[in-house]
């Protein structure tokens, strides 16, 4: 089964970003949820999304790259060089014939140009349809444990505040202790403390100044 470059090319890196995207989308929006605070809110831009999804889950975006790897390159090539699409043939078109019952199957015109291309389209819709499969299936449970992970991280820094979030001053309340938890264009997502008491609150930008040490 030969692949065209560029086409691969042009699939990995369409398939990286979307991935990378919803994973920072997952990510951030489990993050955030912890401290009760709503993603849409923020009005993250794109950009945002990645720079942040990739600083908190660079390993997990390792782990997505390797398997888009495996999927594109190793699989295929392991799979047709040892006889999987044949095999595969076989035993799909045995079962078409079992459950049809198709007496007027015209038999295989072996070395023909014909039967030749219709295999090749038949790798290409078989690859295509593993591809897509595992693809859904691998992408739903790996997001799932991207948000657990994500909650979990947040559950910590939540308890750890004061080491985990960095610390800021907001300039109408300069005695309140706050930590900024996220910002997106317009709202900062931050975390006030009063004593044993930790609210959330959208605060404008503008409104915060930030420790230097």
């Amino acid at each position: 089964m030969k692949f065209n470059f560029s086409l691969d090319a042009a699939l990995i890196i369409t398939a990286l970003t979307a991935l990378l995207y919803l994973v920072a989308q997952v990510f951030l929006a489990g993050y955030i949820s912890i401290f009760g605070a709503d993603i849409t809110v923020l009005n993250l831009t794109v950009q945002d999304k990645l720079y942040y999804g990739f600083l908190k889950s660079l390993v997990h975006t390792l782990y997505f790259t390797l398997a888009l790897f495996v999927l594109f390159i190793a699989v295929p090539s392991i799979f047709n060089n040892f006889g999987g699409n044949i095999w595969l043939h076989k035993k799909l078109q045995n079962l078409r014939v079992a459950i049809h019952k198709d007496t007027k199957h015209r038999p295989v015109i072996h070395n023909s140009s014909f039967e030749l291309e219709n295999e090749r389209q038949f790798n290409r819709k078989l690859f295509a349809s593993y591809f897509i499969l595992v693809l859904l299936l691998g992408s739903v449970k790996y997001l799932s444990y991207i948000e657990t992970e994500a909650k979990q991280r947040a559950q910590n820094d939540l308890m750890n505040y004061s080491e985990k979030l960095r610390k800021v001053q907001l300039k109408s309340q300069e005695n309140q202790e706050a930590y900024k938890i996220l910002c997106g264009q317009n709202l900062c997502a931050v975390l006030m403390v009063n004593g044993k008491q930790k609210s959330l609150h959208y605060i404008d930008p503008k409104d915060i100044a930030f420790f230097l040490n």
